[in-house]
């Protein structure tokens, strides 16, 4: 886009005068509804200010992918109109959801400043005619993107429209772009070879985020020349994984789904430093995890959160046996388990809360160990289908930490919020089950001799003991730690449990010992 002397504005080839660029709401507003009173506060606020509180409400609405309505700010008195329409930032956050007005009128307006903008992917049949148009003439301003996602809001994605997509990031370097994302939908298994083209193959020194889900990645990528800080990479193919990672020593939070390992048995001797690292999150077979685990030297205050998902992968084998299957993955976490968990107890990093998170997925058993006052975190998470009453599931995972981390573990909490969205039976039959096998699982390892030689404190919050006996666990536990004078404290909030228990409780107890709120 281009001024002219005749005060006209050149878009895309388009020569539009500047009077056409207001909506027909903003031409026809009488003058007399064009000013707030004068007495209004908020016509004396300074015009830097105002142009401040304008360019947060696009930002929020873009960050957390609202349908936009920040273009009516333009449309309340002539004052506001003129701040917005001057204010190149206020416009950056490309309006796709709306018409192809707006996209239009954002993208000369926001000339030359850096743009961010979301294309949905999705097949031609969920999208007005407009919309590829629109979108299409969004990527072509890639060369001052700073913010990029394509995703799809449907199970199908529109292939013409995503490889025209890609082949406009290879058209144009992106010196601007700070964050790049390409998702393709939790039902595509369609993945892509990124081009060694992409971005004319010009390094954005600017890249910080990349987030790509079905991609092809390795050594050889491009994107990872960037300075990323983050990564997250679902259902991608990740070639070389441990040659990849050292490309990035500046890495803050590295996430790794379901991903699909080719070569990685070459890089058993490779060692990644990550010095930098805040969060590290898996979601893959306990070996793959494992892998990585070995291979990343990361700092011991790390957020570590680990989903295995072998019991998926093996489903298909009949007959699946539970138990030889759980404790076969135990094996294979509990060494780099006890490597991580001994090396931050060495710098001082103690976990001395260990929570079974509530079920919000019935398929999902967590255990979190954490401390309530650093970031050191351990989540360790399991993909399972109903279990038997002779598995004790939730112990099982347990075992895979070291006695040296649980022994410092002095509180065990219990939290399950109630749900009043509503459901379907079939939902909250399973979900049920899955509270009540974890519920099931806690007791067992209270109950367990020696296992949490610290606890002092038990905290449930929402829980249904109706089925359990909570007093007749805590019995066999104080009888266990009487000769080291241990007592527990519990506190139960909005917990369903008989009065009978509650004096059970206070008899084992005592009465002080026992907080209901």
């Amino acid at each position: 886009m281009e001024s002219s002397s005749s005060g006209r504005l050149l878009f895309h080839g388009t020569t539009k005068t500047e009077s056409s660029l207001h909506s027909p709401s903003e031409q026809q507003l009488p003058t007399s509804a064009t000013h707030l009173p004068s007495c209004s506060p908020i016509t004396r606020l300074p015009t830097e200010l105002l142009t401040m509180i304008f360019c947060h409400v696009p930002y929020i609405e873009f960050e957390e992918c609202r349908i936009p309505s920040w273009m009516a700010i333009g449309q309340v008195c002539r004052l506001w109109r003129t701040t917005a329409s001057s204010c190149k930032q206020f416009w950056s956050y490309i309006p796709l959801l709306t018409s192809e007005y707006w996209v239009e009128i954002s993208l000369a307006r926001s000339y030359p400043y850096p743009i961010s903008f979301r294309v949905d992917l999705s097949t031609t049949g969920t999208q007005p005619g407009w919309y590829r148009r629109a979108a299409l003439s969004a990527l072509r301003e890639i060369s001052r993107a700073r913010q990029v996602y394509l995703y799809i809001s449907t199970a199908i994605i529109n292939l013409v429209f995503r490889g025209e997509a890609l082949h406009l990031l290879n058209a144009s370097p992106a010196p601007r772009l700070e964050t790049l994302s390409i998702q393709a939908g939790n039902m595509s298994s369609d993945s892509i070879s990124l081009s060694s083209e992409i971005f004319l193959r010009h390094v954005a020194t600017t890249l910080h985020a990349l987030d790509l889900a079905y991609c092809d990645l390795g050594p050889s990528s491009l994107l990872l020349r960037a300075p990323l800080v983050t990564l997250c990479l679902e259902n991608c193919k990740l070639e070389s994984p441990l040659e990849a990672l050292n490309l990035l020593p500046h890495l803050q939070t590295l996430v790794l789904k379901n991903t699909n390992c080719t070569r990685f048995r070459d890089s058993n001797d490779v060692l990644v430093r990550l010095p930098q690292l805040l969060h590290l999150e898996f979601k893959n077979t306990s070996s793959i995890i494992a892998f990585f685990l070995k291979g990343i030297l990361a700092p011991a205050s790390v957020s570590l959160s680990i989903t295995c998902t072998d019991y998926i992968v093996d489903i298909g084998e009949p007959p699946l046996d539970d138990l030889p299957l759980l404790r076969r993955i135990v094996l294979t976490l509990s060494p780099v388990l006890s490597t991580y968990l001994e090396r931050a107890l060495e710098e001082g990093h103690v976990c001395p809360l260990l929570e079974i998170s509530r079920p919000t997925d019935a398929s999902r058993k967590t255990l979190e160990l954490l401390s309530p006052t650093s970031p050191t975190r351990l989540q360790l998470s399991f993909i399972w289908g109903d279990v038997s009453g002779s598995t004790d599931l939730f112990s099982e995972m347990l075992s895979a930490f070291p006695v040296a981390a649980l022994k410092h573990v002095h509180t065990l909490r219990m939290r399950d919020e109630a749900d009043r969205r509503p459901r379907a039976y079939l939902w909250t039959h399973f979900r049920n089950k899955a509270r009540d096998e974890a519920v099931r699982g806690l007791l067992a390892i209270v109950t367990q001799h020696g296992l949490l030689p610290a606890l002092r404190q038990m905290s449930f919050e929402g829980v249904s003991f109706n089925k359990f006996d909570l007093a007749d666990a805590l019995v066999q536990r104080q009888r266990m730690v009487t000769s080291e004078g241990a007592m527990i404290k519990l506190s139960l909030r909005d917990c369903l449990i008989s009065q009978d228990t509650i004096a059970a409780l206070r008899d084992c107890l005592g009465s002080d010992a026992v907080d209901l709120v």
